[in-house]
């Protein structure tokens, strides 16, 4: 009974030592990687940068010439005197050259235009719509 005792304490004592080992040796390994990623030497991905660079912003004009204007608006200029005189669009002068404000030709760029159809309340011959062809039934 002593000599079954005695190898038991054996197995159990060699089990033990393996064991604390093999934790160690595992527990190290984790320990090792968590303590060693932050200074790796690993390379990290470069960012790729786009070869075509995005276009420049288009600079917002501060003043508009009549013709500059006139094109802009796609209006004649007797309905760009008319915006002026109403006070739409603010005008400077230097020397002959007549400028107007930048900011108030753009604003009526932007604004819907304003179209006026004619609303026939009666119907007449005057309205008639006539065809060449004629059609016979």
């Amino acid at each position: 009974m002593n000599i079954l005792a005695e190898m038991m304490g054996f197995v159990m004592a060699y089990g033990l030592v393996a064991w604390c080992l093999w934790s160690a040796w595992v527990t190290g390994k984790a320990v090792g990687y968590v303590a060693c990623t932050p200074f790796a030497k690993e390379k990290q991905p470069r960012k790729q940068e786009d070869p075509i660079p995005p276009p420049a912003k288009k600079r917002k004009k501060l003043v508009y010439t009549m013709d500059e204007a006139k094109y802009a608006l796609e209006v004649s200029v007797g309905i760009l005197k008319s915006y002026i005189a109403s006070g739409e669009i603010r005008t400077y002068r230097d020397g002959d050259k007549l400028f107007l404000d930048g900011d108030d030709v753009i604003k009526l760029m932007n604004k819907p235009p304003k179209r006026v159809f004619p609303v026939l309340d009666d119907y007449n011959d005057d309205h008639k719509i006539t065809n060449p062809v004629e059609f016979d039934d």
